[in-house]
This record gives structure tokens, sequence and C-alpha cells, in this order.
């Protein structure tokens, strides 16, 4: 059956509803001393949690930009000076490795007035400076000819090495290897000179004194040579003439096949009776 509920009975129940409601504003309202004590300190229980709070939170502020913050003047001359000192401490090895390694700079040529000629050079010498010089002659001569010139002045093959230097002996400037032969004639073997030494005029120095001394040389003719086209014309200039067409067998002291003889007349022959 339905529920019939009268019109006064539902008035009722809402009054009842709004009294109770009332009630409850009412004693939120008119809280006791105690209970208001309560409330108050956990009002000022937050505040000073918050406040705390702040003041971590600053206090990591502080030590971040304490991490990013420019020294004290102090501090900063400080590590200035400490990285001068540093520098210095750089610079100083730096100049010490530079002293300590080799000078990779090019060897001062020597003057005429500082050249010296070392006639007959013996290739088995003990002295230091000659000992250097020998492996100055031995390296140039097998860049440029391929092969060791020292191995030809033996007296069985009868050639002799003089090297031209500077006083001090310290320098190989050039080396000539000669042999007198059986006609008569002081033949050229090998002509070397350093590239870095080329046209300082010690080529011309070497032959004035080869050719000088072979007139003091009694039986001593002539100054015979082979050379390469491209020389000509410098052996020209101290007085060698060319021959063109020569034929000449290996067996004549200084000659090479393929290049060109060359001589340079010194005395007449005596006549053959």
């Amino acid at each position: 059956m339905p529920v019939v509920v009268n019109a006064p009975q539902v008035q009722a129940r809402k009054g009842a509803k709004k009294n109770k409601n009332n009630s409850s504003n009412k004693a939120a309202a008119t809280l006791s001393p105690s209970q208001a004590a309560i409330s108050s300190e956990a009002l000022s229980y937050e505040l000073l949690q918050e406040k705390c709070l702040g003041e971590e939170k600053q206090d990591d502020d502080s030590i971040d930009s304490g991490s990013t913050a420019e020294p004290s003047t102090e501090a900063s001359t400080q590590s200035e000076c400490d990285e001068d000192v540093k520098e210095e401490d750089v610079k100083d090895d730096v100049k010490e490795d530079v002293e300590e390694e080799p000078s990779t700079n090019k060897v001062e040529l020597p003057g005429k007035k500082d050249l010296e000629f070392l006639k007959v050079v013996n290739i088995g010498s003990q002295d230091p400076k000659t000992k250097v010089l020998l492996k100055a002659v031995t390296a140039l001569s097998d860049l440029i000819f391929h092969e060791d010139c020292l191995e030809d002045c033996t007296k069985k093959k009868g050639w002799k090495l003089s090297i031209l230097t500077n006083k001090e002996q310290s320098i190989m400037c050039g080396f000539i290897t000669t042999k007198v032969t059986a006609t008569g004639s002081l033949a050229v073997g090998k002509l070397a000179v350093p590239g870095e030494f080329r046209g300082a005029g010690y080529g011309r120095k070497i032959m004035e004194e080869i050719v000088k001394d072979a007139k003091r040389q009694k039986g001593v003719y002539d100054v015979s040579l082979s050379s390469l086209p491209g020389a000509i014309s410098f052996y020209q200039r101290i007085g060698f003439k060319a021959h063109w067409g020569l034929k000449l067998t290996k067996d004549n002291d200084g000659y090479v096949e393929g290049q060109v003889y060359m001589e340079k007349l010194l005395a007449r022959r005596p006549r053959k009776q």
C-alpha cells in the first residue's frame, strides 16, 4: 500500500532538521576557552612550520648562490698570484725544453777566410773531428752517388780524399777524391758539396785547391774528369775544356761512360824519344 505522509508531519521534520543545523553552527561559533586555545595553538604551529620551511629555503638559496658568487677580493688576488706563478713555472719549463733541444736552424755558411782545405785525409784517423767529417762525407756520397767514396780510398785503388771545412773543422763544406794516373794526369773521381751550401763558391774553391796542388806535383801535366752535361759550364769557367765525342775505355781513371770527358792543361808533356 502507498505510504501517506501528512503535511504537518513534513513541516515538523523540516523544522527539526533546521534546528539541528542551527545548533551545530551555533556550537561551532561559540567554542569554549580550552577549545579556542587548541585551535590557536594549531594555527601557531602551522605558521611556525611555514616560517621554518621559508628559512630552510632561504638557506638553500644562499648555498646555491654562494657556489656561483665571485670570491672575495683577497681570495681573488691570491688565486691570480697562484695562476701567475703557475704560468711562470710553465714558461720556465718550456724555456728549458727549448734550450735542451738541438738547434734546427741552418748552419751559418763559413766565409772564404774561414775555410780550410784538408789534403789527403787519412780515412782511418781516430781524431774526433776528423771522424765526424768522414761520417759527413760518407752520408753525402751515399746521397749523391749511391755509394761510399771512402771504399775507393785504399792503397790498392789509389784514390785520395780531400775535404773542405771551416777553421774549427766542425763543418763539412764539400769533398773531392783524386788520383794521379800513370799518364801524368790528376784524375777527379767524385766531387760533391752539400745542397744547403751550393751557390756559395765551395765547389770552385775545391777545384782551385786541387789545380794549385797539381801544379806543384812533379810529373802531373793536366787535371781530368768526367762531367754531367749540366755541370760542363761550371768546369769551363775555371779553365776546363770539353772533349765531345771522345771515346774512352772504362780503364781510364775517373772516366764515367755516358758523361763528357774534360781536362785542364797545366804543363806541356815531354816529347817521347
